[in-house]
């Protein structure tokens, strides 16, 4: 695939990421190819995009970036909660006390 993008003249790289990195409307395109497929091209702004899955690796607990993310989703989640029990919305707008 990089032959044919410099070929081309197109940009080409190469990413490694996580399921929830991808957009949820195409997270099931990813999860239903096998290594070594292609994916159906993908329109973005003037031209599509083209991937190409290289490998699938489920995520390990020792991997600092999902240790990461997991704390990232404790946090969130702690202070969700936190401001769901002691605050309250209230519409409108707010008035000066002149």
């Amino acid at each position: 695939m990089e032959e044919v993008a410099t070929e081309g003249r197109y940009p080409y790289r190469r990413a490694d990421f996580l399921l929830e990195d991808i957009p949820n409307d195409l997270q099931q395109r990813f999860l239903s190819v096998s290594a070594g497929d292609v994916l159906e091209p993908v329109a973005r702004g003037e031209g599509f995009e083209l991937w190409r899955i290289i490998k699938k690796i489920e995520p390990h607990l020792e991997d600092p970036t999902v240790k990461l993310r997991i704390g990232q989703r404790l946090l969130d989640r702690h202070f969700s909660e936190l401001a769901s029990k002691y605050t309250q919305r209230r519409l409108g707008a707010f008035t000066s006390a002149e």
